[in-house]
């Protein structure tokens, strides 16, 4: 009873709700590793171009893209420790409100020690206070990749 109880508070629902400017994006990052699972659920205001994406080195890598969508729901299983963010690109012309959720299920631990944690390691872009429940909020300045 008690690990159930250790795995629903893991993969706990955090709100996700950005207002991104016409043209710009908005991002909310965590860091995952491999073996953990990310859920994700949003409707936008209007249509977005949204993916899922890690920075190793220069390269942007993308397991997960779709473009000009409405609303989407997924999971990925994460298969590399990195720092994972879901991005939301606004059309040019058009300020776009994004509503939704993620939840991170952690891999189960094979050695003894504590499960990892995600304190201080939630950040949103633009900074939206409050909505890092299970972190803490930084704000960083995102550089678009060509």
């Amino acid at each position: 009873l008690a690990l159930a109880a250790c795995t629903v508070a893991h993969a706990q629902e955090t709100p996700i709700r950005l207002t991104i400017a016409a043209g710009k994006v908005g991002e909310v990052c965590l860091p995952l590793a491999a073996g953990d699972k990310l859920a994700w659920r949003f409707e936008a205001s209007e249509a977005v171009d949204f993916n899922l994406h890690h920075h190793v080195g220069k390269d942007v890598l993308l397991p997960v893209e779709r473009k000009a969508v409405r609303t989407d729901r997924g999971e990925h299983a994460i298969d590399t420790r990195n720092d994972w963010c879901l991005m939301w690109t606004a059309p040019p012309g058009k300020r776009v409100s994004i509503e939704g959720a993620w939840s991170a299920q952690r891999a189960p631990k094979q050695a003894a020690g504590p499960p990892p944690s995600l304190l201080g390691g939630c950040r949103a872009f633009p900074p939206t206070p409050g909505r890092c429940r299970l972190g803490q909020l930084r704000q960083f300045k995102h550089t678009p990749t060509a």
